[in-house]
């Protein structure tokens, strides 16, 4: 029974992480780079009217991530279709609000029940960096992106807030039980 309720209690604050949100990370890197698309799914999910080149100069922390990120999808064999117009995303508009985009995982765990205070969910890997949201008490926590530089990038509720926290925010005792 409790598998049952921390598998359900997975469902809501994170999904796992599959081909559409690889390709929406990998190109959230490119877009914020100045890459204009040229692909009906690129030109819908991702605003042209800024964009400046189809080879934008990236770097080295963006270049590093798109090369993880195209070996996950290859690893995964992903081949989105992009002559679609819709990608299965969770809260694409909050993902285009950060500062530090974090590197997707296929595997996912959660923090179910947090039993500590109201935590900030910030933009970026900074105490300066805007807050998103909070962490509720109550809330389960979603981890399905890498941590970097000390920082654990979560997810909360289904449809709630997403955001950096410093690692290490949500682990023991603050959770009624862990999944994942």
């Amino acid at each position: 029974m409790r598998l049952a309720l921390a598998l359900a209690a997975l469902a809501g604050p994170a999904h796992a992480l599959g081909c559409d949100d690889f390709w929406f990370h990998r190109n959230l890197v490119a877009d914020r780079a100045g890459y204009c698309f040229s692909s009906p799914l690129g030109r819908t999910i991702f605003d042209n009217t800024d964009c400046t080149t189809t080879t934008p100069q990236l770097d080295p922390a963006s270049a590093d991530l798109i090369a993880r990120i195209r070996a996950l999808e290859a690893e995964w064999g992903c081949a989105v279709d992009t002559a679609r117009t819709t990608v299965q995303v969770n809260r694409p508009d909050l993902y285009a609000r950060l500062i530090d985009i974090p590197m997707p995982s296929p595997y996912e765990s959660a923090c179910v029940g947090w039993r500590g205070g109201l935590v900030p969910l910030r933009a970026g890997r900074s105490l300066t960096a805007p807050v998103l949201g909070h962490a509720e008490p109550g809330d389960s926590i979603g981890y399905s992106h890498e941590d970097a530089g000390g920082w654990s990038f979560v997810e909360t509720g289904d449809g709630g807030p997403i955001g950096w926290v410093p690692a290490g925010t949500f682990d023991d005792p603050g959770c009624e039980m862990y999944a994942g």
